[in-house]
């Protein structure tokens, strides 16, 4: 689950801007940019550790609404060599 480290308020839980990031649409932008740096951290993860693992992205409704979904995952995809057998969407 993400966490937002704002300058002054600190660590912000995801149960207090996930709703508005929702309602905005926000949560698009919000979704690539967890796509890819979850992404990138396992990659990164699997050439010290191997392939054996996992890591979760939670994925919101609106998210599996949109029909561009699919094609940022694959272009996330494409940004890094991470073994795709170890990615988990909830």
């Amino acid at each position: 689950m993400i966490r937002w480290r704002h300058p002054t308020l600190g660590l912000v839980s995801p149960h207090e801007f996930i709703g508005i990031a929702e309602e905005s649409s926000l949560i698009l932008a919000l979704g690539t940019w967890v796509a890819d740096r979850v992404l990138a951290d396992r990659a990164r993860w699997q050439m010290h550790f191997g392939d054996e693992f996992s890591v979760s992205i939670n994925v919101s409704p609106r998210q599996l609404a949109d029909p561009e979904f699919p094609a940022m995952l694959a272009r996330a995809s494409l940004r890094t060599v991470c073994c795709r057998r170890g990615w988990k969407w909830k």
